[in-house]
């Protein structure tokens, strides 16, 4: 979980 996490936190939030 930990990994994904942190692969979350590096790509960029998509814009809305």
């Amino acid at each position: 979980m930990a990994a994904g996490i942190e692969v979350i936190n590096i790509h960029p939030a998509l814009p809305g």
